[in-house]
């Protein structure tokens, strides 16, 4: 009974977590979902919400590494490498802990602190916030172990509460993502589309997808996503695509790729494969 409660409990928070602007759990809302800081950009802002209008909350800040799997699961590593440690050493929060009124707000500052020569590149780390169950306790760091985090990367833990990437970059980073594979997936119900691409560079790649056949010279989409994201330092993203076209079983398709983050969405790979 424990277990189906609690499947509930997920599928009912990713639902309106993604159907969001901003994701909220435990009476708590943070905006914006990502934060960005481009090389001389050395701070920026973040908004926490009550969402309660009865309780105060007491929220505490952290940072969390994690990495990303071919799937584009999430993970927190057991270990983490240099380059997490100097990610994590570079971003400060204030204030880190604060009790927000019911209904109210708090404007937390992200300042990055670089150090000398640091290489081109981009550095991440998640920013926290997680509600502190009992005010009158100092707020504290949970380890690890306090976390569940589901297959798409969704923190569901009152303990921890949401986490938002901080992104920071140094000079021009660059990746070139292109198309390795693609096959079909035969299911019980209904076959998808396995994609497979390949990244190479020193930033993640924000990519969207289209897959499709010639039909009378028109284009015919099987199966598209417009967002799909490879994290640092992941160089291979497997994705499955249901196939929004049920009645292509067989045949020629023509993959492309585009730039998320740009507004043209100019094709940077294309390639065609033959489905049997």
């Amino acid at each position: 009974m424990l277990a189906i409660l609690r499947k509930i409990f997920i599928s009912f928070f990713l639902f309106f977590s993604l159907a969001s602007s901003a994701f909220a759990v435990g009476g708590i809302m943070i905006e914006p979902m990502r934060v960005e800081l481009k090389n001389n950009q050395r701070y920026a802002v973040v908004t926490v919400f009550n969402q309660s209008i009865k309780e105060p909350v007491t929220y505490n800040i952290s940072t969390l590494p994690m990495r990303m799997k071919e799937d584009g699961s999430l993970y927190i590593p057991k270990k983490m490498t240099k380059r997490e440690l100097l990610a994590q050493s570079m971003v400060k929060f204030s204030p880190r802990t604060a009790i927000i009124d019911p209904g109210g707000k708090q404007v937390v500052r992200i300042v990055i602190r670089k150090p000398p020569n640091l290489p081109e590149g981009e550095y991440y780390t998640y920013m926290r916030v997680g509600p502190v169950t009992n005010p009158n306790k100092k707020a504290e760091n949970h380890s690890p172990s306090d976390l569940n985090i589901d297959k798409g990367g969704v923190i569901i833990d009152l303990k921890v509460g949401m986490r938002i990437p901080v992104m920071i970059y140094q000079g021009t980073p660059k990746v070139v993502t292109t198309i390795d594979d693609l096959k079909i997936i035969k299911g019980q119900d209904e076959d998808s589309l396995q994609l497979k691409l390949k990244c190479k560079g020193n930033r993640s790649s924000y990519v969207g997808v289209s897959i499709y056949t010639m039909v009378n010279g028109e284009k015919k989409i099987i199966a598209s996503k417009p967002r799909i994201v490879t994290y640092l330092p992941q160089t291979t993203r497997i994705v499955v695509l249901p196939k929004l076209d049920k009645s292509f079983q067989r045949g020629s398709v023509t993959v492309e790729l585009t730039n998320y983050n740009d507004r043209d969405k100019k094709i940077i790979d294309s390639k065609k494969f033959m489905i049997k």
